[in-house]
């Protein structure tokens, strides 16, 4: 089971991660990686959104959809707040396949390649 930390409940949580961002529409989620605070990648993406600006997928997925985002509040989600940047692409490729394989990814974001210790790790014997 994947653990992770509502914004609503650390609301000064500046530090870096992993997130998900959910579509308010179709309830798909897009994951990234910061080492910056997961305020300012929000508002980048809100930023690209309102300016017709696709140059994030998660806008590519508002955009070219014609769904709906929200808040902060509403639609960021901490999944893994990580001090150490070595660790920021494994746990960032987890939740990406995590997501892809139960189907809650946006279509806009690239999977990669199955990881067998992942699929391990979402489909245990």
């Amino acid at each position: 089971m994947i653990h992770s930390t509502c914004f609503r409940h650390h609301p000064s949580h500046n530090k870096g991660g992993i997130y998900q961002l959910s579509c308010k529409t179709c309830n798909l989620s897009y994951v990234a990686q910061t080492s910056r605070s997961p305020k300012t990648c929000y508002q980048e993406h809100i930023r690209n959104i309102r300016t017709n600006n696709p140059q994030s997928t998660y806008a590519q997925h508002i955009l070219h959809n014609q769904h709906e985002y929200g808040t902060m509040h509403d639609l960021m989600t901490l999944l893994k707040p990580l001090r150490n940047a070595n660790m920021l692409i494994p746990y960032e490729q987890f939740y990406i396949q995590f997501l892809h394989q139960t189907g809650k990814l946006i279509s806009e974001q690239s999977p990669g390649k199955p990881n067998p210790l992942f699929q391990l790790a979402i489909h245990p014997p």
